[in-house]
């Protein structure tokens, strides 16, 4: 899975790259060259294998010659590998391997290694790669014969200079990052890589997200409903567009800190829920990631695409103190309010042990209140607390923002942990119910 990033803000994966390489980084990734292996669990900084480079240079060489993978034969001689793209660079005489039939793929890959893949790449691209003059670093006596010629031409091009003491290093390794840097200055240097994107491609929204200048994109956005940035493919546009608009949605995440990984997921979901008889995407439920400061982004597929990033309405319930004071115990031992301005009741004769009801007539501040009210309930009850994220996350979701009520919500239930069963619904107005399961 490939896909690409903007510039313009510090990069925030699950890690974070050097200062010096988050240029490279984002110059890669606009050009569609990382993949999400390379940016797992704070690993830049990890030596990169002989498998992950071959991937990335291959993925430099398909960009430079405008081609695609499916024309290129991927079978090859070795035992201890089945990726197809190492057939590929195999192939293209990228890549050897260790042995006639070891390649290695998991060993961490040599500075000499680097160049020499490098070298033969560039010379497949119909570049002179014969160079001036060898190399004056001061252990060029610890190159292998095979790599001298590459060692040099990459250190006369300013593709690879030495680790201090003027020396190459030959043998030792190359982390992730300094990987990258050294692809994307090959990439530059040589025109193979498309120039990334700025900040000036976007205009700033009141809430400060970013926005393209130029789209075609339908775009919303109300603070008032933390809704931060809505992105609407046209629904009645041309289905072909729709992959461009993908990248375009895809770009505006990233440029609004949006981390990779999650944009990767995005990108996935949508590419596996194509319909091919609608030529788009079509899912059956939202899809939903929750950000670590407390965003949510939510994809929607409806033969178009619709990804929002917001706050939910109700973020902070998780941490509201509850005032057990205010709180009196019924007989079938449920807590309901002294006070409150929602419906409560409960009639164990019909099985209903707590009833919980907004009042369809309540706007504004009322209902968001209520909505407080009937989470502090819940969660005073102490019903499992993903049961009432998930209500949370629906009535979020589903909000009807032009009326500013809970929108609509199909009946949902929930066995809970006492052997009850806990039912919610929405449409306008919420209400909650449990059941006891005996009746």
């Amino acid at each position: 899975m490939i896909t690409y990033i903007l510039s313009g803000f510090v990069y925030t994966g699950y890690t974070t790259p050097s200062e010096w390489a988050q240029e490279s980084i984002t110059i890669l990734s606009l050009n569609s060259l990382l993949t999400e292996s390379l940016m797992e669990n704070e690993k830049y900084q990890d030596p990169i294998t002989r498998e992950e480079f071959t991937e990335l240079a291959l993925g430099i060489y398909i960009k430079a010659k405008g081609t695609s993978l499916e024309e290129i034969d991927d079978t090859h001689p070795f035992l201890d590998t089945s990726n197809p793209n190492i057939g590929r660079a195999y192939n293209l005489g990228i890549i050897r391997g260790i042995s006639n039939r070891r390649f290695a793929p998991k060993k961490e890959i040599t500075r000499q290694e680097i160049a020499t893949i490098l070298w033969r790449q560039i010379n497949m691209m119909g570049i002179t790669t014969e160079p001036h003059k060898t190399a004056d670093f001061s252990d060029m006596f610890r190159v292998s014969k095979w790599a001298k010629e590459a060692i040099s031409f990459c250190w006369q091009e300013g593709l690879m200079t030495g680790i201090g003491n003027n020396r190459i290093a030959p043998s030792e390794n190359t982390t992730r990052e300094q990987a990258m840097v050294l692809l994307a200055n090959a990439g530059k240097k040589y025109g193979w890589l498309n120039p990334y994107k700025t900040t000036k491609d976007f205009e700033t929204l009141e809430n400060g997200y970013l926005i393209p200048n130029k789209t075609d994109l339908l775009i919303r956005m109300n603070e008032a409903t933390k809704l931060h940035l809505q992105l609407i493919t046209d629904p009645y546009g041309p289905k072909e567009h729709l992959p461009s608009d993908m990248e375009e949605i895809l770009a505006t995440l990233r440029i609004n800190k949006i981390s990779e990984n999650v944009v990767l997921k995005l990108k996935q979901k949508i590419q596996d829920s194509w319909h091919e008889a609608y030529n788009a995407p079509v899912l059956e439920n939202s899809y939903i990631i929750d950000l670590d400061d407390g965003r949510r982004v939510e994809l929607r597929c409806d033969k178009g695409i619709d990804i929002s990033i917001y706050t939910p309405l109700f973020h902070d319930n998780a941490s509201r103190a509850i005032n057990a004071a205010k709180f009196e115990q019924l007989s079938n031992g449920y807590y309901v309010p002294k006070e409150s301005t929602l419906f409560v009741q409960s009639d164990d004769e019909r099985g209903i042990r707590l009833n919980i009801l907004t009042h369809s007539s309540a706007t504004g501040v009322d209902i968001h209140n209520q909505i407080h009210q009937m989470l502090d309930i819940l969660k005073m009850n102490e019903i499992p607390q993903e049961t009432i994220m998930e209500i949370e996350r629906k009535v979020s979701s589903s909000w009807n923002h032009i009326e500013n009520k809970p929108g609509k919500i199909e009946i949902t239930y929930r066995e809970l942990p006492s052997g009850d069963r806990l039912v919610y619904s929405s449409d306008s107005y919420m209400q909650i119910k449990i059941f006891h399961m005996d009746l």
